[in-house]
């Protein structure tokens, strides 16, 4: 409840909501469920050895779940949570820091972690520019 309240930007001094921010990022990995920690695993795994990842980053007013800040990439479980305006503006928001998503189903990763890890690793060698606004260029490339 303090975390949340502190988010708001009307009643937060920055150094408060620093603070609390870091402290629901914590809360949260103690209550990593299975996905969560599996997906973790994975990020530490041999294949991923080359990236450091970390888990429930504070990036600016969000939580990124899990994060390589040096490849610009956040990974999130994928749901429908994403899809309404908050979600759109989490978006936004880390795109504008420099961040890619990308975005797992968590049946994706209990089931198949050899197709996860492939997704993963190119993501994270993708160095191409990304379009300033969400709109993906159509199927055709134009």
């Amino acid at each position: 409840m303090t975390a949340v309240r502190a988010m708001n930007p009307g009643r937060r001094a920055k150094g408060i909501a620093d603070r609390n921010l870091q402290t629901l990022a914590a809360g949260m990995q103690r209550h990593a469920p299975l996905a969560e920690r599996k997906l973790w695993a994975i990020l530490r795994s041999k294949k991923l050895r080359a990236w450091k990842f970390s888990r429930q980053l504070p990036v600016g007013r969000q939580v990124a779940q899990f994060a390589c800040p040096s490849a610009g990439l956040v990974i999130e479980f994928a749901g429908e949570q994403h899809s309404g305006p908050e979600g759109q503006q989490r978006d936004a928001d880390l795109k504008k820091r420099g961040f890619r998503i990308l975005r797992l189903w968590i049946k994706e990763i209990l089931t198949n972690t050899e197709e996860v890890t492939t997704r993963i690793v190119a993501a994270l060698e993708d160095t191409s520019p990304r379009p300033a606004s969400d709109k993906d260029a159509g199927a055709d490339g134009a």
